[in-house]
């Protein structure tokens, strides 16, 4: 029942009105007697019990509902939320979550309870009691995914707020005085200046004692075993144009973010790859224009905080005809006349329509008609829909493709299956070259 009871009503009034709540704040304890400020009820973390200022306990049981209850549990209150962060309430979901955080961490009476940070890097989880216990340079998130970083000595920073450790002293201290630390490994100063200064600033020069620096920073950065590596890259999948291809590789150097994938292809007749268009996930779908190329994968790992590590090359695939169409394609050239039914393109709309295959020509027909025809030349392409050569999607872009007999004289059909299509289309490639290559 959502009656209020006397001992619910004060903790009601407050938790169930957004605007009081954003305005004063509730303090919640948790079991372990640490303590966090909410400004909204998005951010309470669900199935944990917390107990508010007036002894009454509070729960999240889902997205989108809260209960408090009495501590004899003999009488409960629920209380409705938003289901998600949306357009409309997602800066004040954001702000209360920063001021949160920063409630915490501005009082030493509530970090006293603690807090725990996730590593931004390695992902390893810390618990803190005091701003003194973060290394310097290290960089974190709070429970409400807020960024922090101990910028020196004395300088916290939690996303664009600055906090002081020695609320007296607020003055950076020069360089030399604080011990530039990360983890367990004293670094130099001059490094420390490179790896932790985010100010934009001037170009290094030149020199060679800038370029010894430069070159121990990245040797510092490259043998760390939170580097972002590519340990082994492998393509899986029958190498057949129609099936599904996966990149399998190994990541290590910390938690892996974005990593960067790209499919590439070559021909026998290039001696260089070239990127696929649109082909940046870990599957890609090798279309009947990949057959007979050499298709691999170039992979960049990024760690969760933006570094990038070195690039990577898969051994590369070559792609053959899936058998089932060779067969048919094979069959196809044993006959001296052939039919294919398809759908011509005219405006917006399709149209029945027969193409007519033999030893030497090619014709399109209306009925007994011939609306166009052509004998077999270097002239004549047939070619898959722009669309269908950019997208994996399994939609009617599949089934298009393109007869060009000249400049002016262009059709584009459609087909009942990509596998009919890749019949067509192979078997006029094969007819117009006169032998069908494997």
């Amino acid at each position: 029942s959502n009656f209020i009871v006397p001992e619910l009503r004060e903790d009601i009034l407050l938790v169930a009105n957004p605007v009081k709540l954003q305005a004063e704040g509730i303090m919640l304890m948790d079991g372990t007697n640490a303590g966090r400020v909410v400004f909204s009820l998005q951010e309470v973390p669900m199935r944990v019990n917390f107990t508010t200022p007036n002894n009454n306990r509070l729960q999240r049981v889902s997205d989108n509902r809260v209960y408090i209850v009495t501590p004899d549990a003999e009488h409960k209150f629920k209380i409705e939320i938003p289901r998600t962060v949306n357009h409309a309430n997602k800066d004040q979901f954001l702000w209360a979550q920063a001021q949160s955080d920063l409630c915490i961490l501005s009082d030493p009476k509530l970090l006293a309870h603690g807090m725990t940070l996730r590593e931004q890097i390695t992902g390893e989880s810390i618990r803190i009691f005091n701003l003194k216990e973060l290394p310097v340079g290290s960089k974190y998130f709070t429970e409400n995914d807020n960024f922090l970083q101990r910028k020196t000595q004395n300088e916290v920073s939690l996303g664009d707020k600055t906090l002081y450790i020695d609320g007296n002293l607020q003055k950076e201290l020069p360089t030399s005085q604080w011990d530039a630390t990360c983890k367990e490994t004293t670094i130099d100063p001059q490094i420390a200046a490179i790896l932790f200064d985010d100010t934009p600033g001037k170009p290094l020069d030149a020199s060679p004692d800038t370029q010894e620096l430069v070159s121990n920073v990245a040797s510092l950065l490259m043998g760390s075993k939170d580097f972002p590596r590519i340990t082994t890259i492998k393509i899986r999948g029958p190498n057949y144009h129609g099936s599904s291809l996966e990149v399998d590789y190994q990541y290590t150097g910390g938690v892996e973010g974005n990593t960067s994938i790209r499919w590439e292809k070559t021909s026998e007749d290039e001696h260089s790859f070239v990127p696929i268009k649109r082909a940046n996930t870990r599957t890609y779908i090798p279309t009947i224009n990949d057959i007979g190329c050499s298709i691999r994968v170039v992979c960049t790992p990024v760690r969760a905080d933006g570094v990038t590590g070195m690039i990577v090359f898969s051994k590369p695939t070559k792609i053959k005809i899936a058998p089932d169409v060779k067969a048919e394609v094979e069959s196809n050239l044993c006959m001296s006349t052939l039919m294919f039914k398809v759908l011509l393109r005219n405006g917006k709309e399709f149209q029945k329509r027969s193409i007519i295959l033999n030893r030497t020509k090619v014709k399109v027909r209306k009925r007994r008609s011939t609306i166009t025809k052509m004998k077999y030349s270097p002239y004549l392409k047939v070619l898959l829909d722009a669309d269908d050569d950019a997208s994996r999607k399994k939609d009617a872009h599949d089934c298009l493709f393109t007869l060009q007999l000249s400049a002016t004289d262009t059709h584009v059909f459609m087909t009942p299956s990509t596998y009919q299509r890749d019949i067509i289309v192979l078997t006029i490639k094969a007819f117009n070259a006169g032998c069908f290559v494997v």
